[in-house]
């Protein structure tokens, strides 16, 4: 352990260094071994966000895996994961690249009562680059009582061969058991716009420490529907979209990726219903959440679905319609029906939860994998927009 003097002058010099400007892809593969409670992952979502949880979800949600609520994924694009490595030698580690925090945590050799031997862990204790902050903490909490903390670290990272040198780390001494149910990830890359990380004493984010290194800087983010993905950083592929680019100024003050849309439509009907809603663009959440109102003018136009303590559900035999959303200058983005069926349960063979759900009554919608499947993002770090483009779908 050094001491606080010391490390002061560290991160002074530190301040000085400069680095290379680059750009990379980093493959994003879904998670075929997670199978998650949707209960749990419909919760997670709220809690995230802060949205209220409907009556009931939280009874539902604790049901074991292996109990009459456990989903059962028609397909196994709950969640994609990219090798991310850390330390030197370094250690890779299957993170969840998240638009939706700041955060770089990771299960490490300091954590606790994980008994998950599936997953990769951090060890900062192998690491010749690792430098342990003094007296600096960090902590994740959600309404549930679902929490994760520990110490902070600097460390090397690097992506796709990009080196961050001394990034801040934040090694998990706990999870609860909540968090820590996936049996394949080891923690979540934060790549949130604006916001800051949630450790004390305050830290650059990786973001802010990775964005000087790339020739251009952005990166882009070609979620796929059952099939492997990618993120590129610092440069636009123009092979992986089919039309030009059309961006979205995030709005005054923006802390994560939020902009707004200006309409929505059901089943490709002439009805457009307009408005302006805030929405968070949020690779870090599978579904698509939004205002009470826009989901029950999407399940109306689905045979049989109704709401139920888990959220909406609908016989599997349904056909869903697609969902468009429209953005400034009329752009739109046409979420196919077959995407927005998240899983089907084990209690019922005719019972399917949708990925459109309620977003609990937060002030903005959230865009997460659900949309990003239907579409080429771009995230403008330096420009502050999200850019989206048609491109080929599976």
């Amino acid at each position: 352990m050094v001491s606080p003097l010391v490390f002061s002058l560290f991160l002074f010099l530190l301040s000085l260094v400069h680095a290379d400007a680059g750009s990379f892809a980093v493959k994003a593969k879904y998670n075929t071994g997670y199978a998650p409670n949707a209960a749990r992952s419909y919760l997670r979502a709220l809690q995230k966000w802060g949205g209220d949880v409907p009556k009931g979800l939280y009874q539902v949600a604790a049901i074991k895996d292996e109990g009459s609520q456990d989903a059962i994924p028609t397909k196994h694009d709950r969640e994609y994961l990219s090798h991310i490595t850390f330390g030197t030698p370094a250690q890779s580690l299957l993170m969840d690249l998240d638009t939706g925090s700041s955060d770089v945590w990771v299960f490490s050799s300091e954590t606790s009562d994980d008994d998950n031997g599936n997953r990769s862990h951090y060890y900062p204790e192998q690491s010749m680059t690792a430098l342990q902050i003094p007296n600096a903490t960090w902590e994740i909490s959600y309404g549930d009582g679902s929490a994760a903390g520990g110490n902070v670290w600097l460390d090397l990272v690097s992506i796709a061969g990009v080196e961050i040198q001394n990034a801040t780390v934040e090694s998990a001494t706990y999870v609860s058991e909540e968090l820590s149910d996936d049996p394949i990830m080891s923690g979540v890359f934060g790549l949130a716009y604006n916001y800051t990380p949630k450790m004390r004493p305050v830290m650059p984010s990786v973001l802010s420490r990775l964005s000087p290194l790339l020739n251009t800087s952005l990166f882009t983010v070609d979620l796929k529907w059952h099939a492997d993905s990618e993120y590129e950083f610092g440069f636009l592929n123009s092979s992986k979209h089919i039309e030009p680019i059309h961006f979205v100024p995030l709005m005054d003050g923006a802390k994560y990726w939020e902009l707004s849309f200006t309409k929505f439509n059901a089943a490709n009907s002439k009805l457009w219903y307009l408005f302006n809603w805030p929405a968070i663009v949020d690779t870090g959440t599978t579904l698509l959440l939004l205002p009470t109102y826009i989901v029950e003018r999407y399940y109306k136009q689905v045979t049989g679905a109704y709401e139920s303590p888990m959220g909406w559900k609908y016989p599997c035999k349904s056909e869903l319609p697609d969902f468009t959303i429209g953005f400034a200058s009329n752009y739109t983005v046409t979420v196919p029906g077959k995407y927005i069926n998240y899983l089907a349960f084990n209690d019922s063979k005719d019972s399917c939860l949708g990925g459109i759900q309620d977003n609990g009554g937060i002030e903005f919608s959230i865009l997460g994998d659900i949309f990003l499947k239907a579409v080429f993002a771009v995230f403008d770090i330096r420009g502050g927009q999200v850019g989206f483009a048609k491109k080929e779908l599976n």
